[in-house]
């Protein structure tokens, strides 16, 4: 099980907060391991290579966009109050062990695409016209992309508007069917 806490704090409050929850759930420091999740993890190319706990971070991050600390516990737990109750709002969630590897690769694979568009958005909000041939067909289509550039021909801000369209589908399909991690259960 992955559970998440806020990542407010320095070295200090993580290195507290994991003794705080090896006490509380009685397991040893050793049992538990800690992930920073954060924009650093976006840079990464290969999703393939990523292992379990990078999967989880990435797709948190992508999901929420905040920094978070995730702390992968040796067992699930059979519910989250106590851990609601006793960190209220520095506990964000968290995903069980359920979570097969490969439904998280296809995941991540999915936000990749979202962070593939979103680097386009940034492209298309600059008031420079965007060159055809800088544009990778990656995330959209052909017609897509035709469309964008007929768009942006007329102005700048419909282009942008499509693509942030766009994104929001991409993650309003992604995170209400698919949604992996749980609160209050």
């Amino acid at each position: 099980m992955y559970a998440f806490f806020n990542a407010a704090g320095d070295q200090d409050s993580v290195h507290q907060l994991v003794a705080s929850v090896s006490k509380d759930l009685e397991i040893t420091n050793s049992e538990i391991a800690i992930r920073y999740c954060g924009p650093h993890l976006l840079n990464k190319a290969d999703i393939n290579r990523f292992s379990p706990e990078e999967l989880v971070s990435y797709i948190w991050t992508t999901r929420y966009s905040n920094d978070s600390i995730s702390v992968k516990l040796p067992a699930d737990l059979p519910s989250d109050q106590f851990l609601i109750e006793r960190y209220k709002g520095s506990y964000l969630g968290c995903l069980p062990k359920k979570a097969k590897k490969i439904s998280l690769r296809s995941l991540a694979a999915q936000c990749k695409k979202i962070k593939n568009l979103e680097k386009y958005r940034k492209h298309f909000s600059l008031a420079l016209f965007v060159n055809k041939e800088a544009v990778k067909a990656d995330p959209f289509s052909e017609k897509e992309i035709n469309g964008i550039f007929s768009l942006q021909a007329k102005t700048n801000k419909p282009a942008y508007r499509l693509i942030e369209e766009r994104i929001t589908q991409l993650k309003e399909e992604l995170f209400t069917s698919q949604n992996v991690f749980i609160r209050n259960f």
